[in-house]
C-alpha cells in the first residue's frame, strides 16, 4: 500500500507542478500579446488562454519528465524535501526542458530562438521554480502529515 501512495504522491505532485508551471507560462505569454486580444469577441481571450493552457500543459509535460526523475532522484539520494530544494529543482528542469526541446524541435523552425530570447528564458525558469515549489507544498502535506 505504500508503494500506491508513494506513486500518488510522486504522479500527483508532477501534475499539479506542470499545471502550475503552464498556467504562468501561460499568463506571461498572454499578457505579452493581450493586445491583440483586447479586440476580440467576449469569450474569445479566455478560448484562447484555455487552448494555450492545454498545449503548454502538453509541452512542459513532456519535456521536464527527465528533469523531474533528476529531481526526485536527487531528493531521494541526499535526503532533501524542502521548500528551496524543489524550487531550484525545479528551475534547473526548466533549463533541462529548454534543452531538450531543442534537440527534439526541427532545425529549420525558429520557434526555439523566440523562447530563447531573455524575458522568456526568465519567464520559463520563473515558471519552472513556481512548479518546483508547488509540488514541494503537495509532498510535504502528503509526506509530512502530523
Amino acid at each position: 500500500m505504500q508503494i500506491v501512495r508513494t506513486i500518488f504522491v510522486l504522479l500527483g505532485g508532477y501534475l499539479i507542478a506542470v499545471f502550475v508551471a503552464s498556467i504562468c507560462v501561460t499568463s506571461g505569454f498572454l499578457l505579452g500579446n493581450f493586445h491583440g486580444l483586447a479586440s476580440e469577441p467576449h469569450f474569445y481571450p479566455l478560448k484562447m488562454y484555455l487552448v494555450v493552457v492545454i498545449i503548454s500543459f502538453i509541452n512542459i509535460a513532456v519535456t521536464a519528465l527527465p528533469g523531474f526523475l533528476l529531481s526526485i532522484a536527487a531528493s531521494y539520494i541526499s535526503r532533501q524535501n524542502s521548500h528551496w530544494f524543489f524550487s531550484s529543482a525545479g528551475a534547473i528542469t526548466a533549463l533541462i526542458a529548454i534543452f531538450l526541446l531543442n534537440t527534439i524541435s526541427p532545425s529549420g523552425t525558429n520557434q526555439t530562438t523566440q523562447i530563447l530570447n531573455g524575458l522568456w528564458l526568465a519567464l520559463i525558469i520563473v515558471s519552472g521554480s513556481v512548479g518546483g515549489f508547488a509540488y514541494a507544498l503537495w509532498h510535504r502535506r502528503l509526506f509530512h502529515r502530523a
